[in-house]
């Protein structure tokens, strides 16, 4: 639990952390921008530039371009991490972005990381409290939760007034019939409800789905039918440029953002320029009458510069301030209508600039030392010697790329060959592959400092599959290759790789992961191969970092031959619905399947449970690749409700899922190892993906120990 929290609350810190300076940069330049250019740049230009605020906080913090200015000088930032090894505790800058090692100990562990000191394990789940991040994360979450409750309240307060309002209120023929003729001339095919209301002291619109028109009470005996007409185009016209949404959309970013103070001066900014650009909307409808509406806003801003809006009412619609109504006087004498082309070309032409020269802010990846030659770079393969590639990509000129981008990845070719035995020095994680950048930091310094050479280019093994095990399960292993065995501390490991066969290819940067999964098994599976972890990933080109697109590498997968062609395996799918699970927990050889099946049948028939499923025994690993002293599985029986269990039987909630099932007809407790491989290659063959661990269900007894057997797993098209 604390890991899945430690998760989440580094994924949120990331983001905010790297978000704060960079939207306060980014309002900044905005603002100074705005200031020198207010006098003579087009309204909707400046209101194009502030809506990139609001574009640039629902953007990820960690985008980068070589065409950002930010991105360019934005010098390296560096964090320090504190590891716990057996050689030292040392501080290690690593860029951009901490990273946790928490997660390197979990409820499972692989044999490599049973010898890991005790010191290091007391120190790593020490750290598993955060917590000052923690108590961040939680004030977060406790001042959203105030902000929205405050603009619910005040949304509720207003519409319960106004229900009052309106059912005491009569609009008149003529005023119906001028809101109808002004929707018309603008365009607006949905008309808004209108309130009256003595507490409002200038018109205004409010509401997403179900607009309302507010207007002060007594107000059309007040002005003459011109100038209600003048008020009509501009707070329709509102609604008509969706003013409402992207004002909606301000309140949610300053909502989640509060404690970006300069938040409530892009609110501010953002409303007085889209009043102006209301403004000019109603002088492209009223064309050479403008004047008139001038001298509207005019009386208006005379009557009302002294009077106040009600407080609070500001955060729920397009409420004009009667104090800042001269400062729009300006624009008006302009006949600016006749350029609305101009307008809207200006308008993408800054957008654009800003977009690709501004808006990426975080720093440019610097080439590391485990990154070879831009043009060229050599890879080992399996059987130790070397492959020269080219990389196009990387030597091409910038439209080469962008046309990269949209090629098709070519289909992999495969190789089967035999790799030599070679040794290895290894850091086990546990965890998100995230990681990935700073484990080979500290791995790499560890080698520095204790002078071991290292040759060819870096690699993980990995072992686990995220989407069975969980993202902060997976066990993997970062490594490098070196010439001969050596003494290290713990946590560092050196291995020896035996001597394997190997299916390996070359993956490009365009990596499509559903079809390469389809090749890959497509491939085993036509070829009678099963394949067998860990899985080596050689990174030639630099390794993986999170947030970037993913370099060229190149995969490796230990294979075996079947002596028996994998059978030919028929798939259905059908959802299992959450449910009640009565489960006896096993652990050793699978020869106790029988015994284990029988003692919770006769539990079942003892207690009278009332049952909704036939036996079924759940897998979570395989004797393939595990010891059978380490071999964890369950029988279970799918029950009506929960219930109160003697030990060693207990009661589990199963979610509902869907599955893909087979069936097998034989002895149960014989099911073939290819039967199994075809089952999971024939899934991924069809476009499946797998999202938990295999359940044999026992549907029907034929003879003998003989069962019609459902095999299931639970899967997700890509």
């Amino acid at each position: 639990m604390f890991a899945e929290v430690n998760y989440l609350v580094n994924v949120w810190w990331q983001w905010m952390a790297a978000m704060l300076w960079q939207a306060t940069l980014f309002i900044i330049i905005i603002s100074t921008i705005d200031i020198l250019i207010r006098r003579w740049v087009w309204p909707q230009v400046r209101y194009g530039l502030w809506l990139l605020v609001l574009v640039k906080l629902m953007v990820s913090p960690t985008w980068s371009s070589s065409s950002s200015i930010i991105s360019n000088i934005n010098p390296q930032s560096y964090e320090r991490i504190v590891f716990a090894g057996a050689n030292s505790e040392k501080h290690i800058e690593n860029r951009n972005k901490s990273h946790n090692f928490n997660s390197t100990i979990g409820s499972k562990t692989h044999k490599s990381d049973q010898n890991i000191d005790p010191q290091t394990v007391e120190y790593l789940e020490a750290g598993v409290n955060q917590s000052w991040k923690t108590y961040a994360f939680v004030i977060w979450i406790a001042g959203m939760l105030v902000f929205f409750s405050l603009l619910i309240l005040k949304m509720v307060k207003l519409r319960k007034w106004h229900r009052r309002y309106k059912e005491n209120e009569t609009i008149p023929a003529w005023f119906n019939e001028l809101l109808v003729d002004t929707s018309k001339r603008i365009g607006l095919m949905n008309l808004p409800a209108i309130v009256f209301s003595d507490k409002a002291v200038t018109p205004a619109v409010y509401g997403l789905l179900r607009p309302v028109l507010l207007l002060p009470a007594n107000y059309l005996n007040s002005l003459p039918k011109k100038d209600v007409e003048h008020i009509l185009i501009h707070e329709l016209s509102h609604l008509k440029r969706g003013d409402l949404w992207l004002h909606g959309l301000c309140l949610v970013m300053q909502i989640i953002y509060w404690f970006n103070p300069l938040m409530i001066w892009v609110r501010r900014e953002m409303k007085h320029v889209r009043e102006i650009c209301c403004d000019l909307t109603v002088a492209s409808v009223l064309g050479e009458k403008t004047n008139q509406y001038r001298q509207t806003l005019l009386n208006t801003a005379r009557k009302l510069l002294t009077e106040t809006v009600e407080p609070g009412l500001g955060l729920l619609g397009v409420f004009e301030e009667p104090f800042r109504l001269v400062s729009r006087l300006k624009w008006l004498e302009k006949k600016k209508w006749l350029s609305r082309k101009w307008i809207v070309l200006n308008s993408a032409l800054a957008s654009l600039f800003i977009v690709i020269a501004i808006m990426p802010m975080a720093a440019m990846e610097k080439s590391s030392d485990i990154s070879l030659n831009q043009d060229n770079f050599n890879t080992p393969i399996a059987d130790g010697r070397t492959v020269q590639y080219k990389d196009s990509v990387e030597n091409g000129s910038v439209i080469d790329k962008i046309i990269n981008l949209f090629k098709p990845e070519p289909k992999p070719v495969f190789k089967v060959q035999q790799s030599d035995p070679f040794w290895a020095i290894i850091l086990p994680v546990t965890g998100t592959t995230d990681q990935m950048p700073a484990v080979f930091e500290k791995l790499r310094n560890y080698m520095d400092a204790n002078m071991i050479k290292k040759f060819g280019n870096p690699f993980i093994r990995k072992y686990d599959d995220e989407s069975i095990v969980g993202i902060l399960n997976v066990r993997w292993e970062a490594a490098f290759r070196i010439k001969d065995s050596v003494a290290v501390k713990k946590p560092f490991q050196v291995i020896r790789i035996p001597r394997r066969d190997v299916l390996s290819a070359r993956v490009g940067k365009n990596f499509d992961q559903k079809n390469w999964s389809i090749q890959a098994t497509s491939w085993l599976y036509h070829n009678n191969y099963r394949s067998l972890p860990p899985h080596h990933i050689y990174w030639p080109n630099g390794v993986h970092q999170p947030g970037k697109q993913r370099p060229a590498f190149n995969f490796e997968i230990e294979i075996r031959k079947f002596e028996e062609p994998i059978p030919k395996v028929d798939i259905y799918t059908r959802h299992m619905r959450g449910r009640h699970e009565l489960i006896l927990q096993m652990k050793g050889s699978h020869d106790q399947e029988n015994g284990a099946l029988l003692k919770i049948q006769r539990y079942v028939k003892k207690r009278n449970i009332k049952t909704l499923s036939a036996p079924f025994v759940r897998y979570f690993n395989t004797p393939e690749w595990t010891a059978d002293e380490d071999l964890t599985w369950h029988v279970g029986i799918a029950i009506k409700k929960d219930l109160k269990i003697e030990e060693p039987f207990r009661v589990e909630w199963k979610d509902g899922c869907k599955l893909a099932c087979t069936i097998f007809e034989g002895n149960h407790s014989e099911i073939p190892l290819n039967f199994w491989h075809g089952f999971a290659l024939t899934l991924s063959m069809n476009g499946y993906k797998v999202k938990g661990v295999p359940v044999k269900l026992l549907s029907q007894k034929l003879e003998g120990n003989n069962y019609s057997v459902e095999l299931q797993w639970p899967v997700n098209k890509w």
